[in-house]
């Protein structure tokens, strides 16, 4: 499932930047009547994939361009954050368990996954408080947060579930605060003829980290309950 959504996602982008280039045709014939516009909205929907090899040299290179301004600095973090957040969620929260906890081992889980929200829900609501162009930092935090889980679960070292409720809601505010500022600096620093492409193009990014953290997840659970 995650997989077909990152496929649907990058074809979006493959599109979008097709239907750019086609508005823009008609943008430039805004000026004559309805007959002589050389690019209809329809026309250039159901031309869509056509279109791809008549568009110019310039308009490619425009687009690549951006499609590389934006991967160091933004979709490679925003991936990354959401490939080690996703990873502790399908792989290692649910062989987080106490026994010595009042709370049953779903109780334990839902609670988890509760506290995980209300951190993402706070941080994606921060952005009028605090803004951070180095979106980097969250994923190196968010990294650091799984290898630390994955020793917990392996070593069963924590003495209290109390620690744990602490490490999934930080983990939900540096998931948070990725996204929001991701997408916050690329609508600003973006030029208005490629902000909606290059929105478009990061969100790619966290399809793609959840996929493979679903992938990486799947061996990983039955590696530990394994032992």
């Amino acid at each position: 499932m995650m997989m077909m959504i990152s496929t649907v996602n990058a074809c979006i982008v493959t599109d979008y930047s097709l239907l750019i280039d086609c508005n823009r045709g008609q943008d430039h014939g805004a000026g004559h009547p309805a007959g002589e516009v050389s690019c209809h909205q329809g026309k250039c929907i159901s031309h869509t994939f056509g279109k791809l090899s008549s568009l110019s040299s310039n308009t490619k290179s425009s687009y690549c361009s951006c499609e590389q301004g934006l991967l160091l600095p933004f979709v490679i973090p925003l991936g990354l954050v959401y490939f080690a957040e996703y990873f502790i969620n399908q792989g290692l929260m649910e062989l987080l368990f106490f026994h010595n906890s009042s709370l049953s081992h779903a109780e334990q889980y839902r609670w988890y996954q509760t506290l995980y929200q209300v951190g993402v829900f706070v941080s994606r609501s921060s952005l009028r408080l605090k803004k951070f162009r180095k979106t980097w930092i969250f994923s190196l935090l968010q990294v650091v947060n799984a290898v630390f889980l994955i020793f917990a679960v392996l070593f069963q070292f924590l003495p209290s579930i109390w620690i744990v409720f602490g490490i999934i809601l930080y983990e939900g505010l540096l998931g948070g605060a990725a996204y929001v500022n991701t997408f916050h600096f690329i609508s600003k620093e973006t030029e208005s003829r490629y902000r909606e492409f290059a929105m478009a193009t990061s969100s790619v990014g966290d399809s793609l980290g959840i996929a493979v953290a679903g992938a990486a997840a799947f061996p990983t659970h039955s590696y530990f309950c394994s032992l």
